[in-house]
């Protein structure tokens, strides 16, 4: 009884999450992918796509003894999909929580969890455009299959840039950038909207079907090559990653 830290990483291959409690009491957001937010964020629920990853505290000092909540995906619909989801979006139970008589330690938590870097300016900056489709079993980006030898993109180091991910097809794409993060700056289509876990720095966003998503990037630290890919492991073996160069 008492509030505890719930770690999250999606290792699935392909299945996205809709996390939530059973009882519908809130979880508290407090770092994704890149470490802490800025500040606490209190929700309903969490969207996990694969390599996704959360930091959630559950407050369990309300409970009595020996009750059982479960920490589960809800059912959620993929809009535009076209029914190409396969089992995407079904309820499942993930685990059970069973409360015991023993109280924990009292945690107080800051409003302020981390000092963020700014995000970087885009005004003016170079603009790549990343275009996912899949259809009839190829996975490609920008129309072309992975090359191990080649490189599709060149970015200059301490360069800030604006970069556009574009799904074009039916299927979610994960979309996961080596090397760094990026903030997430808007959404447009489908869900149109930056939700709440994609504050602070991200490495991986969520595209649904025919959803476009911008982030702002800037490598400071690395020259080198690089992946960008789709962390549905299917779609990435088929094809739908790019080699990208930071010079």
């Amino acid at each position: 009884r008492g509030l505890y830290r719930l770690r999250v990483l999606n290792g699935s291959n392909a299945r996205i999450y809709d996390l939530a409690l059973s009882d519908g009491r809130p979880l508290v957001l407090i770092g994704n992918d890149g470490g802490l937010l800025d500040e606490p964020a209190t929700l309903e629920n969490i969207f996990l796509a694969p390599a996704e990853r959360a930091d959630i505290l559950v407050d369990f000092s309300g409970y009595r003894p020996g009750d059982r909540i479960t920490f589960q995906s809800r059912a959620f619909q993929i809009s535009g999909g076209m029914g190409m989801g396969g089992g995407q979006g079904r309820a499942m139970s993930l685990m059970d929580f069973v409360v015991s008589s023993t109280p924990a330690d009292t945690v107080s938590l800051p409003t302020v969890l981390a000092s963020l870097p700014a995000i970087p300016s885009t005004a003016g900056a170079p603009t790549k455009t990343f275009e996912f489709t899949s259809q009839m079993g190829s996975h490609v980006i920008n129309g072309r299959s992975f090359g191990m030898e080649r490189v599709d993109a060149q970015v200059s180091l301490g360069v800030p840039e604006l970069w556009r991910f574009v799904n074009n097809s039916g299927l979610p794409h994960p979309v996961h950038m080596h090397a760094g993060q990026f903030r997430v700056l808007s959404r447009s289509g489908g869900r149109g909207q930056v939700f709440p876990w994609e504050r602070g720095l991200k490495d991986t966003v969520l595209l649904m079907p025919f959803e476009s998503v911008e982030v702002a990037v800037h490598f400071q630290l690395h020259r080198g090559l690089y992946l960008l890919h789709c962390h549905n492991l299917e779609h990435e073996d088929a094809g739908m990653m790019l080699n990208f160069q930071v010079v």
